[in-house]
């Protein structure tokens, strides 16, 4: 997705990414990514709460944050409000 984003940064409108990840974190790879898109809207995923503080300054940057377990409806939901937010 990166590797997408950075040879067309237009083509995501919207990222949903996990904290942790094998080679670079969520947090590290949206600061990346927002270096070209500032306001790109983003939701993390996460089910540890102590990566909270971890990801504070980017919640404090738009980010938001999805408690693993969640359902389909629940992430719909968060990718509609999310999506909404963006485009005010």
């Amino acid at each position: 997705a990166l590797h997408q984003f950075e040879s067309d940064p237009k083509c995501i409108a919207l990222v949903l990414i996990d904290v942790v990840l094998p080679k670079v974190s969520g947090p590290d790879t949206l600061i990346r990514m927002r270096k070209s898109r500032p306001q790109l809207p983003a939701i993390f995923m996460t089910g540890y709460s102590a990566e909270h503080a971890r990801i504070e300054a980017l919640i404090q940057g738009g980010a938001q944050i999805l408690h693993k377990p969640f359902s389909r409806a629940e992430l719909a939901s968060k990718v509609r409000e999310v999506l909404d937010l963006a485009r005010k």
